[in-house]
């Protein structure tokens, strides 16, 4: 799914930056400014909602932050709504 999104990204003219899991997301993420993140709910090492949650915790900005997925976690909306409320 990441190739797929990053071309049809790419396709709109957009840079991508697209990498496979949380912690090379947030090394890219602390070295480079972006003007949004896009992550799967599940990824490798992390869900997605900490991925946004550590990244807030370094200062995401004004960065907006999107998860998408095909993974339902019926506990993940909960958790994402007060860790970055």
């Amino acid at each position: 799914m990441l190739e797929v999104v990053a071309q049809l990204l790419e396709q709109l003219g957009l840079t991508v930056s697209a990498v496979g899991d949380g912690v090379k997301a947030l090394a890219l993420l602390k070295s480079e400014q972006f003007d949004f993140l896009l992550t799967d709910q599940k990824i490798d090492d992390m869900t997605g909602d900490e991925l946004i949650r550590r990244f807030a915790e370094f200062g995401a900005g004004k960065t907006a932050c999107f998860i998408i997925s095909g993974w339902v976690d019926p506990h993940a909306v909960g958790r994402f709504e007060t860790s970055v409320a």
